[in-house]
């Protein structure tokens, strides 16, 4: 078991061990993303899932169910770790989406949605109607009735300011209620059929425990007695917009704000390329359906990276790297002595954070590109424009860093000198 307390000898000289293990047992360094997934993703993989079953076993849970999409890779990871019988874990098809749309009839309110949506400072039109699980192209009359197109977004801080947002949210509200209603009752009825109740644990990549917020709220409307607690790979300062409908059991590995008011977020500044190194290959949950034998099974949409029934090069590319990760966890699962080193989740998690914070030109020309997915829009982790550009459309900068999913990447490649960027990135988060 590894030892996850925190040790005297300085963390560099466990790093220094821990890639020398790495340059050991790898054997794809020729490869980019399967050195990227064996050298980056799966130390932090291993760690967790230590710390997970260490946890478990510590509260006695014994039924662990494990969040798609994020969660397959966790799962997998687990399976090939985990000795304990005890310890039940499933995998369960849910979303952000197939959870929130379900509950919106108890509060439709739009002041309640905004604690339910991405916590961007910049917020879409087309995001919002995704929050509700509505298409905004079948609202296309009513969005060009308010003045609004299908580019238009707002800002948080003055959103509930948008009088004509608010006009064209009540207009639809009977029909975020009557849609709500209906996905409720089969989804609902889905997590009775998975057996979700009692006391049981949540595995997900985390940030503010908002399904876990979901998903109570649903089970305790129907009468399904539960406790639920969830673990996460960090968990966000915004955790306390989740607190409305009752207390959470959130914990975090990473970082871990709701525990500890000084944690330090470290995956904010690339969270896009975070979360891609985690993503399933299938697309996200949209609700639930019955099957030919009445069975209630999830429907997803679209995989993100298929197009016209081809298989684009992302998937291709996350297939290997958490190909390569799990490969990382089984060769290291066979050297015995590694498991009694104290690696901290610091450690283990540093290779990916260098990429993250400090990316080479290489890492840029090999990630920046890639397409990200949240709340229905789409963007590439890196989509900078020149720095011309930008000095005759200072308001576009703006927009586009706010809009970056690896903001380190976005500034790197538009300044292209050797600068301290994650400096620039913390005054310009404070800036805003």
């Amino acid at each position: 078991m590894i030892t996850l307390t925190k040790s005297k000898v300085d963390n560099t000289s466990y790093l220094s061990l821990l890639n020398n293990v790495i340059d050991y047992m790898c054997q794809t360094k020729e490869d980019y993303f399967k050195y990227l997934g064996y050298r980056c993703l799966g130390p932090l993989l291993w760690g967790y899932i230590h710390w997970l079953i260490k946890n478990f076993q510590k509260e006695d849970l014994n039924k662990i169910y494990f969040f798609a999409r994020d969660g397959l890779i966790m799962k997998k990871a687990f399976d090939i770790v985990n000795k304990d019988e005890r310890l039940k874990s499933y995998y369960l098809e849910v979303s952000r989406r197939s959870l929130r749309v379900p509950i919106l009839w108890n509060d439709p309110s739009f002041i309640n949605l905004l604690t339910m949506l991405s916590p961007s400072k910049r917020i879409s039109l087309k995001s919002i109607f995704d929050g509700v699980g509505l298409n905004i192209i079948d609202h296309i009359a009513l969005v060009r009735k308010y003045g609004y197109d299908l580019n238009s977004y707002f800002y948080r801080n003055t959103i509930l300011e948008e009088n004509r947002l608010m006009l064209l949210y009540n207009e639809l509200q009977n029909e975020i209620i009557l849609n709500s209603k209906k996905e409720f009752v089969l989804m609902c009825e889905y997590m009775k059929q998975m057996h979700v109740e009692g006391r049981f644990a949540v595995v997900d990549i985390g940030w503010s425990g908002g399904m876990q917020r979901f998903l109570q709220k649903s089970l305790g409307i129907i009468g399904i007695e539960n406790e639920i607690l969830g673990y996460y790979t960090g968990v966000a300062d915004y955790y306390k917009r989740n607190m409305n409908d009752g207390k959470l059991s959130l914990h975090g590995y990473l970082f871990d704000f709701y525990n500890n008011v000084n944690s330090v977020d470290k995956r904010s500044p690339f969270v896009g390329l975070y979360e891609t190194l985690f993503l399933e290959q299938k697309g996200s949950v949209k609700n639930y359906i019955r099957d030919k034998n009445e069975w209630l099974v999830a429907e997803r949409y679209d995989y993100e990276y298929q197009m016209n029934g081809e298989l684009q090069e992302e998937y291709y590319i996350v297939e290997k790297i958490q190909s390569a990760a799990l490969d990382f966890i089984n060769d290291i699962e066979a050297i015995e002595f590694v498991k009694y080193i104290p690696f901290t989740p610091d450690v283990l998690f540093a290779n990916l954070k260098a990429v993250g914070l400090s990316p080479s030109r290489k890492d840029l020309k090999m990630l920046a590109k890639f397409r990200f997915f949240d709340e229905g829009e789409t963007f590439s982790l890196v989509s900078s424009k020149s720095f011309i550009y930008y000095v005759f459309n200072p308001r576009c900068l703006k927009n586009d860093l706010l809009s970056s999913k690896w903001k380190i990447g976005f500034l790197k490649c538009l300044l292209k000198i050797p600068f301290p960027y994650f400096k620039l990135y913390k005054i310009l988060k404070n800036r805003n």
